[in-house]
């Protein structure tokens, strides 16, 4: 099974535990991130500065539930 979607890594484990453990998960979030992190840096927008940056998180249907739980997911 391959998590193409970045949300996947929060559910991992479910998924594991629905499929069992004789089949392969592969997470192609990490490249992802790394696909992302070279174009920023191709573009000259990655952040330079040591502190990390901050979160702030919006989706289309202004639905203040689904926002606290992005946080939660995050640990923020």
């Amino acid at each position: 099974m391959v998590l193409g979607c970045t949300h996947y890594p929060f559910v991992r484990g479910s998924i594991i535990k629905v499929l069992g453990q004789d089949i392969p998960v592969i997470d192609g979030s990490d490249g992802t991130s790394r696909h992302l992190k070279n174009i920023l840096e191709d573009n000259g927008m990655l952040n330079p500065a040591e502190k990390k940056g901050e979160v702030e998180i919006y989706n289309s249907l202004d639905n203040d539930a689904i926002i606290d739980l992005s946080y939660k997911l995050l640990n923020k």
